[in-house]
């Protein structure tokens, strides 16, 4: 069984350096499409740890009327902590808001430098605990606005809601551009080997004379096409670890993203990209033997 094994594995590596640049043209296809559905899998990841994120953190900003923090700041901060669902009440200066904001602008803070005077406004910041439900932040938010001294309640949640909807809609087009790329996939391996076999339709009738099954005669054909296959699934990850780490580089700890660090795809999903790319090598190899061509 081993001494077949070793035999299958040695004419198919046979097969690929004969016939090294039609495999090589055939893995990087195949590495280019998993690049392209691995970019979206790894883009809706962050989008769901990131709308996951804003959904555990809740805040609610109380921005307060001038003047409203040294008359009536203590009472503000007492009704806040009053309201249902509120589990912190974080009062922000607005000398410390612009501080904060400084800092998270880095080495572009010196546009700050020409202000006469500090244009924020003081603020509440209220943590809200969701397990209670969505409608809390809601009610939240309204309560907050009817406190006097309050200018304005800011809360996100109409922006969330519709970033929620963005998610779900980019998760089934991603899904269904993935299932057309794998078929494309299936197809591109399927002709390389075909190509392949055109290539040995001699020898191949020699072996059916002599008494080879077809199952001896097959199965270097699919050891290719799992070459293929994983091949293009290791490049496909290679390039796009690199491209993560690039873009990674710029973005983490960004303002604009509330401070969110981008993450790469978890170690069970690249495991099961490699598996998948190889399983669509095997799969464009059986093609190849149930169309019409030298190896029916």
């Amino acid at each position: 069984m081993m001494r077949m094994a070793a035999n299958h594995f040695y004419r198919a590596v046979a097969d690929v350096r004969e016939n090294l640049g039609l495999h090589v043209l055939a893995a990087s296809t195949i590495g280019l499409i998993f690049l392209l559905s691995g970019t979206f899998a790894l883009a809706l990841e962050n989008l769901s740890a990131l709308m996951e994120r804003w959904h555990d953190n809740a805040r609610i900003m109380v921005y307060l009327e001038d003047g409203a923090a040294d008359e009536a700041g203590g009472d503000i901060g007492s009704a806040l902590e009053k309201i249902p669902g509120v589990t912190a009440v974080d009062f922000i200066s607005a000398k410390r808001a612009l501080e904060e904001l400084s800092g998270q602008l880095g080495a572009q803070a010196g546009v700050l430098e020409g202000l006469e005077e500090n244009p924020l406004p003081d603020a509440y910041e209220l943590t809200v605990d969701l397990s209670l439900g969505a409608e809390v932040v809601r009610t939240a938010a309204r309560m907050a606005g009817e406190i006097p001294g309050v200018a304005d309640v800011e809360y996100g949640q109409a922006w969330l809601s519709r970033f929620e909807v963005f998610v779900r809609l980019f998760r089934v087009f991603a899904l269904s551009l993935g299932i057309l790329l794998l078929v494309a996939g299936v197809f591109i391996t399927a002709s390389t080997i075909r190509l392949v076999l055109y290539n040995r339709a001699e020898e191949i009738s020699i072996m059916r004379l002599v008494g080879a099954t077809e199952g001896f005669i097959r199965a270097p054909f699919y050891i290719q096409g799992a070459f293929q296959g994983l091949a293009g699934g290791l490049l496909a990850l290679a390039l796009l670890a690199i491209l993560y780490a690039a873009a990674a580089s710029g973005m983490s700890g960004s303002m604009v993203l509330g401070g969110f660090s981008p993450r790469f795809l978890p170690a069970w999903a690249a495991a099961a990209g490699l598996v998948l790319a190889c399983a669509t090598g095997l799969a464009g190899a059986a093609l190849t033997f149930v169309r019409p061509g030298e190896g029916r």
